[in-house]
């Protein structure tokens, strides 16, 4: 809870508390908690805005404050009221306040976990058009492919202390989004009304910090249907520790995409787990062709061809690429398929075109959700002889057992050849995002694990780092070592990489 909030829930069980009290001590303690309350809502309202879970608190201090000031208007006369009636709205106020708790517990105004690293962190948003693409999404003929792209970056100290919000400001772009959003959530547009106040640590279009160049680059992608916006606090952590993190939002492949003219676009892929290995190649294509193009922007900012801050000052011969789920599946592509990417990370992304797939070339490594070996010994298990209806109890059509075979064979195969695979106890899919970070409701519908948020984004913070440090820059590594007593979550199902010891080859 925010200060005012959790005065404004404390003063109202204050209020509640003595307002049943007698005596002249009684009263003055009844109205300094009922001012109190007043006071702590005009505040609140004022500094920290309207909540809608805050509305069970201002309905239970609204009316125990009339009630006060009912027994103050008529202090000549006795006041009072039937027992039962006066139970009954002492226990309406609890329940009030209690329901008010809960919502606020369960729909926090947080902020993005602080990064760890040595630079403050700056951040911009550019949009682009890729004039060589027509856009497949779209009616019209004549359109062209379009990004939004954030960068985090190295920053320059800065005398403003204020960060960046996580969603933009504008409330006519923020309301459409959060409209997009609540569609794909199947959630009413207002639960998630308090997105507006989540605040970053990144400062808006800080000056980069020139010691800190060239800076190495990690490509972040987005799982399928999910938004950038998700992969702040991963993408300020490398930004700390000297990386330049390129977000893009995969147009029409997010829940909702913003653009500077004020348009917002939404999910517009017909995508289905029964379906992802036909549907994903074509996908995957269009991801790929938007990383291409964001490395040619790159360049572009490199030697001064757009005017940007970044002149001369990223690195593009390390370059590392990291995604979620789908954007995780885009990571892997591109460590065959793109000479410009020298290291990457799948998170939790199953993987497509897995029969082309030959000698791994580059460092890889895979981080998982807590039951991907037990899911991939029970496919592995399963006979091709099985029957539909038996595939149909398992939520399995043939084609995704095929599949499923075939990405499991070539993760083994990859393993064998040098990449890292680790899971991590606890953690179901969207712990590799930072979305259990806006509900604990997550862990109670399968989409975040049993373990803590805020667990979750420092073990992938730290193991994410860790690899591009030894790819990019050749230091660390000692992580993916094998098993740390720092964090016993994660697990090595492969026989983890040899430690090297001076003078031992």
């Amino acid at each position: 809870m925010r200060l005012f909030e959790l005065l404004l829930v404390l003063s109202s069980f204050a209020l509640l508390l003595s307002i049943g009290c007698s005596g002249r001590l009684g009263r003055r303690i009844a109205w300094g908690a009922g001012l109190g309350s007043a006071a702590l809502a005009v505040l609140q309202l004022i500094f920290e805005g309207y909540r809608w879970p805050l509305i069970p608190v201002y309905m239970a201090a609204g009316g125990l404050i009339v009630v006060l000031l009912f027994r103050g208007f008529r202090s000549g006369v006795r006041f009072w009221l039937p027992r039962p009636v006066a139970f009954s709205g002492y226990a309406v106020a609890m329940l009030l306040l209690g329901m008010s708790i809960a919502l606020l517990a369960f729909f926090p105004v947080f902020r993005i976990p602080k990064p760890d690293g040595a630079f403050e962190v700056g951040t911009m948003t550019f949009h682009f058009t890729d004039e060589r693409r027509e856009e497949l999404h779209t009616a019209s003929a004549g359109d062209h492919r379009e990004l939004v792209v954030q960068v985090w970056y190295p920053a320059a100290p800065a005398d403003r202390q204020e960060t960046a919000l996580l969603f933009p400001q504008s409330k006519d772009t923020f309301d459409r989004m959060m409209s997009s959003f609540s569609k794909q959530l199947r959630l009413p547009a207002f639960v998630l009304d308090y997105w507006k106040y989540i605040r970053t640590n990144s400062n808006m279009e800080a000056d980069p910090r020139e010691d800190a160049a060239p800076y190495p680059v990690i490509i972040l992608s987005h799982g399928m249907g999910t938004s950038r916006l998700l992969h702040t606090s991963q993408a300020e952590q490398l930004a700390s520790h000297g990386y330049m993190v390129v977000a893009p939002d995969h147009t029409y492949h997010t829940m909702a995409t913003a653009f500077p003219d004020g348009r917002v676009s939404g999910f517009e892929e017909p995508f289905s787990p029964s379906g992802f290995y036909d549907a994903a190649p074509s996908a995957g294509v269009i991801w790929s062709q938007d990383v291409d193009f964001l490395i040619d922007q790159l360049e572009l900012f490199h030697d001064g061809t757009i005017s940007s801050p970044f002149q001369g000052k990223i690195d593009l011969n390390r370059i590392g690429m990291m995604g979620h789920s789908f954007g995780g599946a885009a990571a892997f592509e591109a460590i065959y398929s793109n000479p410009r990417v020298k290291a990457g990370i799948n998170m939790d992304g199953a993987l497509y075109n897995a029969e082309d797939k030959g000698t791994l070339p580059k460092p890889f490594l895979f981080m998982e959700a807590e039951d991907f070996m037990e899911r991939k010994r029970q496919i592995e298990q399963i006979n091709e002889t099985i029957s539909d209806e038996e595939l149909k109890k398992m939520y399995l059509t043939r084609d995704m057992l095929r599949g499923l075979k075939k990405e499991y064979d070539l993760i083994d195969r990859v393993a064998k050849q040098g990449a890292t695979l680790l899971t991590v106890e606890g953690a179901a899919h969207y712990n590799f995002t930072d979305f259990p970070l806006f509900s604990d409701l997550l862990r109670y519908t399968g989409m975040a694990g049993d373990m803590k948020a805020e667990r979750g984004v420092d073990i992938i913070h730290h193991y994410a780092l860790d690899f591009f440090n030894r790819h990019l820059k050749g230091t660390g590594g000692e992580l993916l070592k094998g098993p740390s007593a720092e964090y016993p979550e994660v697990k090595f199902p492969y026989h983890p990489e040899p430690e090297r010891r001076p003078g031992g080859g």
